[in-house]
């Protein structure tokens, strides 16, 4: 199984928004959607999050094509050392890609006035 490193994700549009950060950051073992053994483990920074593929590439181009540029086409572990908001936010991004519903509050626009 093979390890996809990437060097840093440049912000986009979506990555410059200010996420608030959740209460705790979710771990491998802790991750609450897990009927189904997961086949990819996320690294960021400290955090990692054992999660599916199939969600994660269905909506997230990004990811999509990390994967589809892997040399090895079974990866099974993405170390991403530098994502804009950090774990927090890519919490937020993989429960998008879950469907599951998240809250965003006008604190976390790009575009209000501290």
């Amino acid at each position: 199984m093979g390890v996809v490193t990437v060097g840093e994700l440049k912000p986009s549009i979506s990555g410059k928004r200010s996420f608030r950060p959740s209460s705790s950051i979710r771990h491998a073992t802790e991750w609450p959607i897990s009927d189904v053994s997961s086949d990819l483990t996320v690294e960021i920074g400290a955090s990692s999050f054992a999660l599916h593929k199939f969600p994660l590439v269905s909506r997230s181009g990004r990811i999509r094509k990390l994967l589809l540029e892997a040399k090895d086409s079974k990866v099974s572990r993405v170390i991403l050392p530098s994502v804009p908001g950090g774990a927090e936010a890519f919490e937020l991004a993989a429960k998008f890609c879950y469907g599951i519903n998240i809250e965003i509050t006008q604190a976390m626009s790009p575009c209000s006035v501290a």
